[in-house]
């Protein structure tokens, strides 16, 4: 059964700030060598047994930078589904509040996506799985919106109470299991 988790947010990306953006296949940004090297110093005392990764490309890109392990995918580690509103700019989204009208009741969800409830939902069941394996050390490369579910799940937090954790790129939060059960051992929200 897995000891320590680690769960790592992507780099910056190649799109501008103010767009929406969650499942969309957007790639890394110019900076990410130096983002990822930096990280990397920052997680030099990890040495998973297995690296687990979201099946989008930022994810990908990282996951097999940091570390030896070839990564498994998992298709129910990407981020939030924002449907109609993927690649539009906030400004041009007509809801109040933008991003955090999801948030203000987890159940809201843009056309055609999914709401963090749901995200939610998908991302528990990976956990679960992931939970039961028989590697103890074990890095998950995904999404901010991921690793608030995960840290939603673990803490036994509301999800609409998880946007006070912010989690810049690159930023990674630690878990280790104990006899009491799973314990946040370190929580960096960014690797700068």
């Amino acid at each position: 059964m897995a000891k320590e988790l680690i769960f790592i947010r992507h780099t910056s990306l190649s799109i501008p700030r103010g767009i929406c953006y969650g499942h969309s296949n957007i790639d890394v940004s110019s900076n990410f060598n130096t983002e990822a090297e930096h990280l990397k110093s920052k997680l030099a005392h990890f040495v998973p047994d297995v690296v687990i990764s979201s099946p989008l490309k930022r994810c990908v890109k990282l996951a097999t930078y940091l570390f030896d392990n070839k990564p498994e995918t998992k298709e129910k580690l990407k981020e939030v589904n924002y449907g109609d509103w993927e690649e539009k700019s906030w400004a041009d989204i007509a809801v109040e509040g933008g991003n955090l009208w999801m948030y203000k009741n987890t159940l809201n969800s843009p056309p055609n996506g999914e709401s963090f409830a749901a995200l939610k939902r998908r991302v528990v069941e990976e956990l679960q799985n992931i939970l039961e394996r028989s590697e103890e050390n074990i890095a998950i490369v995904c999404h901010g919106g991921v690793i608030r579910s995960v840290l939603s799940y673990l803490l036994k937090t509301p999800l609409e109470d998880t946007r006070s954790y912010h989690i810049h790129y690159t930023g990674f939060v630690k878990f280790i299991n104990t006899e009491e059960g799973w314990r946040l051992s370190e929580f960096n929200s960014a690797a700068r």
